[in-house]
């Protein structure tokens, strides 16, 4: 399911949240907080997929939850890869 920016999701805004604020410097310096899928939240997903080289919609859907779920180990071997390259 497509999570759009406005929508209340109780189980996923949270965890969103708590998973930006670990990557997200500005994010995490004022995280908010509920179930609400609100503005400042949007501009941190935004900025993450803008960085996971995601279209920056704001939705989040399965390439963005793939990319929220990509293992730090992951990253970096995509990194030394690109960098082989």
């Amino acid at each position: 399911r497509i999570l759009e920016p406005g929508a209340t999701d109780p189980a996923r805004v949270p965890a969103i949240r708590q998973r930006l604020a670990l990557t997200d410097p500005a994010f995490a310096a004022n995280p908010g907080d509920g179930p609400v899928y609100d503005e400042r939240l949007q501009e941190a997903v935004r900025r993450f997929q803008s960085q996971a080289g995601i279209d920056p919609t704001g939705r989040i859907g399965p390439a963005t939850i793939a990319a929220f779920n990509r293992s730090p180990h992951a990253s970096v071997t995509q990194l030394r890869a690109a960098l082989d390259m």
